[in-house]
């Protein structure tokens, strides 16, 4: 026999107990593509399938927040972004120093930066953190111009 004889009450419970584990899967699909951290899509995983009874209604309640209102905030602040860094790069080149030619690490470096060399700066390698300090500290103490 390929099913067992149970009664009618006991095919309803086991036909609602994988029904709520396939719900409890799709809310999972849900979660993947919709929460908004890994640590909160991990674990509403792992409440959506082992404890899916508990965890559907907490994930209706709780988890099904509305990720498209974070991401139109993030990206009105990268445009805003965006737009201060092009506006400084558009600054910066008034101050642009020509590289030599045979300079490859340069070249390199201001390709990877994707800001030009400007003049009016200098380099000094710090490696012990107190000589650090003392540099930063004194830099700040010599500054004639804090705004940007």
């Amino acid at each position: 026999m390929l099913f067992p004889s149970f009664d009618h009450t006991t095919w309803w419970g086991l036909s609602a107990i994988v029904l709520f584990y396939i719900v409890g899967f799709l809310h999972v699909l849900h979660a993947v593509m919709h929460v908004r951290t890994s640590q909160g899509t991990i674990a509403w995983v792992i409440a959506l399938l082992t404890l899916p009874f508990v965890a559907i209604p907490l994930y209706w309640l709780l988890g099904r927040s509305r990720f498209s209102g974070y991401v139109r905030a993030r990206r009105g602040e990268d445009l805003r972004l965006r737009k201060l860094a092009e506006d400084m790069h558009r600054r910066l080149l008034a101050y642009e120093v020509e590289v030599a030619e045979e300079d490859v690490f340069s070249k390199a470096a201001r390709i990877l930066g994707g800001l030009p060399f400007v003049k009016g700066n200098s380099l000094k390698l710090l490696i012990d953190g107190e000589e650090t300090f003392h540099h930063l500290f004194e830099a700040i103490a010599r500054a004639e111009n804090t705004s940007a």
